[in-house]
Protein backbone atom coordinates (compact mmCIF):
# COMPACT_ATOMS: atom_id res chain seq x y z
CA UNK A 1 0.00 0.00 0.00
CA UNK A 2 1.28 3.43 -0.91
CA UNK A 3 1.95 5.86 1.93
CA UNK A 4 0.52 9.21 0.91
CA UNK A 5 3.30 11.62 1.82
CA UNK A 6 1.71 14.77 0.46
CA UNK A 7 -1.81 16.04 -0.02
CA UNK A 8 -1.62 19.58 -1.28
CA UNK A 9 -4.50 21.34 -2.98
CA UNK A 10 -3.42 24.33 -5.05
CA UNK A 11 -6.25 26.39 -6.44
CA UNK A 12 -6.00 28.26 -9.72
CA UNK A 13 -6.12 31.47 -7.70
CA UNK A 14 -3.19 30.39 -5.53
CA UNK A 15 -1.20 29.38 -8.60
CA UNK A 16 -1.90 32.71 -10.30
CA UNK A 17 -1.00 34.63 -7.12
CA UNK A 18 2.33 32.82 -6.80
CA UNK A 19 3.13 33.43 -10.46
CA UNK A 20 2.15 37.11 -10.12
CA UNK A 21 4.31 37.55 -7.01
CA UNK A 22 7.29 35.88 -8.67
CA UNK A 23 6.82 38.02 -11.77
CA UNK A 24 6.54 41.12 -9.59
CA UNK A 25 9.70 40.14 -7.69
CA UNK A 26 11.59 39.68 -10.96
CA UNK A 27 10.43 43.14 -12.07
CA UNK A 28 12.11 44.60 -8.97
CA UNK A 29 15.47 43.63 -10.50
CA UNK A 30 15.29 45.06 -14.03
CA UNK A 31 19.07 44.87 -14.54
CA UNK A 32 19.22 41.07 -14.55
CA UNK A 33 20.67 39.52 -17.69
CA UNK A 34 20.37 36.15 -19.43
CA UNK A 35 23.34 34.37 -20.98
CA UNK A 36 23.49 31.98 -23.90
CA UNK A 37 25.13 28.60 -23.30
CA UNK A 38 28.12 29.81 -25.34
CA UNK A 39 28.48 32.93 -23.21
CA UNK A 40 28.28 30.85 -20.04
CA UNK A 41 30.98 28.52 -21.33
CA UNK A 42 33.43 31.33 -22.11
CA UNK A 43 32.85 33.38 -18.96
CA UNK A 44 35.22 33.44 -15.99
CA UNK A 45 33.22 31.85 -13.16
CA UNK A 46 33.16 32.68 -9.48
CA UNK A 47 32.70 29.40 -7.64
CA UNK A 48 32.15 28.72 -3.95
CA UNK A 49 35.90 28.34 -3.34
CA UNK A 50 36.61 31.80 -4.75
CA UNK A 51 34.15 33.84 -2.67
CA UNK A 52 36.66 34.15 0.18
CA UNK A 53 39.42 35.20 -2.20
CA UNK A 54 37.20 37.86 -3.77
CA UNK A 55 36.03 39.19 -0.41
CA UNK A 56 39.63 39.32 0.80
CA UNK A 57 40.83 41.04 -2.38
CA UNK A 58 38.08 43.64 -2.09
CA UNK A 59 38.91 44.31 1.57
CA UNK A 60 42.53 44.93 0.54
CA UNK A 61 41.39 47.14 -2.34
CA UNK A 62 39.39 49.28 0.07
CA UNK A 63 42.54 49.87 2.14
CA UNK A 64 45.04 50.08 -0.72
CA UNK A 65 43.12 51.14 -3.83
CA UNK A 66 46.31 52.57 -5.33
CA UNK A 67 47.17 49.09 -6.63
CA UNK A 68 44.07 48.98 -8.82
CA UNK A 69 45.12 49.16 -12.49
CA UNK A 70 44.08 52.43 -14.12
CA UNK A 71 42.09 50.65 -16.85
CA UNK A 72 39.71 49.12 -14.25
CA UNK A 73 36.67 51.17 -13.25
CA UNK A 74 36.86 51.09 -9.46
CA UNK A 75 33.26 52.21 -9.01
CA UNK A 76 32.04 49.26 -11.13
CA UNK A 77 34.13 46.88 -9.03
CA UNK A 78 32.31 48.07 -5.91
CA UNK A 79 28.95 47.79 -7.67
CA UNK A 80 29.76 44.23 -8.79
CA UNK A 81 30.89 43.15 -5.30
CA UNK A 82 27.73 44.51 -3.70
CA UNK A 83 25.46 43.11 -6.43
CA UNK A 84 27.01 39.64 -6.04
CA UNK A 85 26.36 39.66 -2.30
CA UNK A 86 22.76 40.85 -2.69
CA UNK A 87 21.99 38.45 -5.55
CA UNK A 88 23.48 35.55 -3.61
CA UNK A 89 21.17 36.31 -0.65
CA UNK A 90 18.15 36.49 -2.96
CA UNK A 91 19.20 33.32 -4.77
CA UNK A 92 19.44 31.40 -1.48
CA UNK A 93 15.80 32.13 -0.68
CA UNK A 94 14.60 31.46 -4.23
CA UNK A 95 16.65 28.24 -4.43
CA UNK A 96 15.15 26.93 -1.18
CA UNK A 97 11.66 27.66 -2.56
CA UNK A 98 12.52 25.96 -5.86
CA UNK A 99 13.98 22.95 -4.02
CA UNK A 100 10.71 22.58 -2.08
CA UNK A 101 8.73 22.79 -5.33
CA UNK A 102 11.00 20.21 -6.99
CA UNK A 103 10.76 17.84 -4.01
CA UNK A 104 6.99 18.21 -3.85
CA UNK A 105 6.74 17.58 -7.61
CA UNK A 106 8.82 14.44 -7.19
CA UNK A 107 6.61 13.16 -4.38
CA UNK A 108 3.27 13.90 -6.07
CA UNK A 109 4.61 12.53 -9.37
CA UNK A 110 5.73 9.32 -7.71
CA UNK A 111 2.42 8.89 -5.91
CA UNK A 112 0.49 9.69 -9.08
CA UNK A 113 2.53 7.22 -11.16
CA UNK A 114 2.10 4.50 -8.54
CA UNK A 115 -1.69 4.91 -8.63
CA UNK A 116 -1.71 5.09 -12.45
CA UNK A 117 0.22 1.80 -12.60
CA UNK A 118 -2.19 0.20 -10.15
CA UNK A 119 -5.09 1.40 -12.32
CA UNK A 120 -3.35 0.10 -15.46
CA UNK A 121 -2.79 -3.31 -13.85
CA UNK A 122 -6.45 -3.47 -12.87
CA UNK A 123 -7.56 -2.52 -16.41
CA UNK A 124 -5.19 -5.11 -17.88
CA UNK A 125 -6.69 -7.82 -15.68
CA UNK A 126 -10.15 -6.60 -16.71
CA UNK A 127 -9.21 -6.77 -20.41
CA UNK A 128 -7.95 -10.35 -19.99
CA UNK A 129 -11.26 -11.22 -18.35
CA UNK A 130 -13.30 -9.47 -21.08
CA UNK A 131 -14.76 -6.88 -18.71
CA UNK A 132 -16.71 -4.31 -20.78
CA UNK A 133 -14.71 -1.14 -21.64
CA UNK A 134 -11.48 -2.57 -20.21
CA UNK A 135 -10.03 -3.56 -23.61
CA UNK A 136 -10.41 -0.03 -25.02
CA UNK A 137 -8.80 1.54 -21.96
CA UNK A 138 -6.01 -1.04 -21.98
CA UNK A 139 -5.32 -0.46 -25.68
CA UNK A 140 -5.08 3.27 -25.03
CA UNK A 141 -2.76 2.95 -22.02
CA UNK A 142 -0.46 0.15 -23.18
CA UNK A 143 1.33 2.55 -25.53
CA UNK A 144 3.28 3.76 -22.49
CA UNK A 145 5.14 0.44 -22.57
CA UNK A 146 6.20 0.08 -26.23
CA UNK A 147 8.30 -2.72 -27.61
CA UNK A 148 6.65 -5.42 -25.59
CA UNK A 149 4.65 -6.96 -28.38
CA UNK A 150 0.91 -7.30 -28.37
CA UNK A 151 0.88 -8.37 -24.76
CA UNK A 152 3.33 -6.15 -22.91
CA UNK A 153 4.55 -7.06 -19.47
CA UNK A 154 3.45 -4.57 -16.90
CA UNK A 155 6.37 -3.13 -14.99
CA UNK A 156 6.42 -4.17 -11.37
CA UNK A 157 4.55 -1.89 -9.04
CA UNK A 158 7.12 0.22 -7.19
CA UNK A 159 7.56 -0.44 -3.52
CA UNK A 160 5.97 2.28 -1.39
Amino acid sequence: MLENKISIVITDLQKENVITHITDAAALLPGLLSLTPGQREKMLKLGDKSYGFNDNAYAHYEQHGNFMPSYVESAEYTIDVNARKQLYSIRSVVQAFLDDIDDSLMIVGSEEFYVALEYYNSVKRGAKSNVPAAKGIYDDLKGRFPGRGGNPEVPPTPAP
